[in-house]
């Protein structure tokens, strides 16, 4: 069951049974084959000013009491651009509450944008992830959802608004899909990432989301799960993005949520539905991070009732994952800070369990450690021309793949180490971390490849962040197999966002 388009054959699988077939619109960024030392693609320069309209939203406490925080506006100012990075202030007030916090960004395609709140918020505000896209309209709609602490609380903000350049745009009506209910998950087992470079896998794990939608897609509940060693209930709130329907067979991007105040992770949530597999099935790609200096990464399914009756993937298609990837002539927008320009990196995947996988960086300059990566991939497709006999032709059959790449952790170098040459010699320590969006383009049968890097992080504890898109060319010597053996290797490396900021702090010194 293939579906024919232009001569061309493709069968899609996202959260999918071996057994099962998709047939969909395709949704990332094909990539092609490019050779190392590709440039990403340049992007249009965004207006000056983006104002919003009115809006209200939601913050919810670490004990589930909602607060409205009603007649809010705010104004995005893009200070300076470079490429698909760019640098900004959001200001925003009601009268009553308000402030200004510095962003960075990328745009990640023609109608992608995401950004990070830096620094420390106004008092009563909250630092955010913050989704947003370029509509047809002229618009930049927002999907909000930032964490906030005083003294004695924490808590979730939470927001959906529309933004025009130079002038507020008029309050739309907003059509939201309705995920309330009671969620229940399938058994899911997933890997911890920690500091070091160690791996642990745990499980089963079991999750049993409870949301309650209120009005302009706002959407608040819990999480109550228990991994076998251990269980808890934590406060859920988010965004269920505007406009997205049942009407097609095929949509994305349905929701997103986060956890505020749990006791072991905080997480964020990215929900999906695919109603080719079915409309009452929620597909939940999580990525979090522990309090005692670890990562998680985990997809699983959860149904209302008594739950799904769908298994998790296995990424048979992705079957040459494994190896080296090298780009160079890449530059690196820092907020603050000069750019870092003409970079080289090189990132090594040295292993894959199902749709998990594992590796690190290399070097950006002698002396400078890498971290240690993990990964997952919630959506794959196979894409392959068709014979004259409607046969796959091999030889132009790839994957194209989406996934979420976490670095986390915390290193110190001599920044002697990396210039003998310094005015200033000395050690610096940063607590550096980001969620990289990756896009694969893998040859299924040949040792061809590339990922583009989509990269937002932040360093010296949210303070700083470092923004760039780069291609790697996968290199063909791999040698290395998937493993599904469980536990921990600590493999060497640190990944590029401690690179970064440790090539940064010594030009400072």
């Amino acid at each position: 069951s293939y579906r024919k388009r232009r001569h061309k054959a493709r069968v899609k699988r996202f959260f999918s049974l071996p057994s099962m077939v998709h047939h969909s619109t395709m949704f990332i960024i094909i990539i092609s084959l490019l050779a190392a030392g590709a440039r990403a693609a340049e992007c249009d320069t965004l207006a000056k000013y983006w104002v919003s309209a009115p809006y209200e939203a939601e913050r919810i406490g670490k004990d589930g009491e909602t607060t409205t925080l009603a007649n809010l506006s705010a104004t995005l100012t893009i200070t300076s651009q470079s490429g698909c990075a760019f640098e900004g202030i959001n200001s925003w007030t009601n009268g009553q509450i308000g402030g200004k916090e510095t962003v960075a960004g990328i745009i990640d395609s023609e109608t992608e944008i995401t950004m990070l709140e830096l620094g420390e918020p106004p008092a009563g505000g909250s630092t955010a992830r913050i989704d947003a896209t370029l509509e047809t309209n002229g618009l930049m709609r927002w999907r909000y959802t930032g964490q906030g602490a005083a003294a004695d609380d924490r808590w979730v903000t939470v927001f959906d608004a529309d933004f025009a350049p130079d002038a507020a745009p008029a309050v739309a009506e907003k059509d939201c899909l309705d995920i309330s209910g009671t969620w229940k998950s399938n058994a899911t087992y997933y890997y911890r990432l920690y500091e070091d470079g160690t791996r642990e896998k745990v499980g089963p794990l079991y999750n049993t989301l409870t949301l309650t939608m209120a009005s302009d897609c706002l959407v608040s509940g819990t999480n109550t799960w228990d991994n076998g060693v251990a269980n808890g209930t934590e406060v859920v709130a988010g965004v269920v993005h505007a406009n997205t329907s049942r009407d097609g067979p095929y949509y994305t991007s349905a929701a997103t949520l986060v956890e505020m105040g749990g006791m072991y992770v905080d997480g964020r949530m990215e929900v999906n539905f695919d109603c080719a597999l079915d409309c009452d099935t929620m597909q939940l790609h999580f990525i979090g991070q522990g309090k005692e200096g670890y990562g998680v990464l985990f997809d699983s399914y959860l149904g209302k009732g008594e739950g799904p009756t769908v298994a998790p993937p296995d990424c048979e298609w992705v079957n040459n994952l494994v190896g080296t990837y090298t780009a160079s002539g890449f530059d690196i927008f820092r907020v603050p800070g000069p750019p870092l320009t003409d970079v080289s990196m090189t990132m090594e995947i040295l292993g894959r369990d199902g749709c998990t996988f594992w590796g690190h960086a290399g070097n950006i300059g002698d002396g400078i450690p890498g971290t240690p990566l993990l990964g997952l991939i919630p959506w794959y497709e196979l894409d392959f021309d068709l014979t004259a006999d409607g046969g796959m032709n091999r030889s132009t059959a790839i994957v194209l793949a989406t996934a979420s790449i976490l670095q986390i952790g915390h290193v110190c170098v001599n920044t002697s180490a990396i210039d003998a040459d310094c005015d200033v010699c000395g050690e610096v320590c940063l607590n550096t971390s980001a969620v990289v969006d990756a896009q694969f383009t893998l040859s299924r049968f040949t040792d061809e490849g590339t990922v583009k890097w989509h990269y937002v992080g932040t360093a010296d504890d949210g303070q700083n962040a470092e923004v760039f898109d780069a291609v790697f060319a996968k290199n063909s010597d791999a040698t290395a197999a998937p493993t599904t053996t469980p536990g921990s290797d600590g493999a060497a490396g640190r990944s590029v966002g401690f690179l970064v900021a440790l090539a940064a702090a010594a030009a400072a010194l």
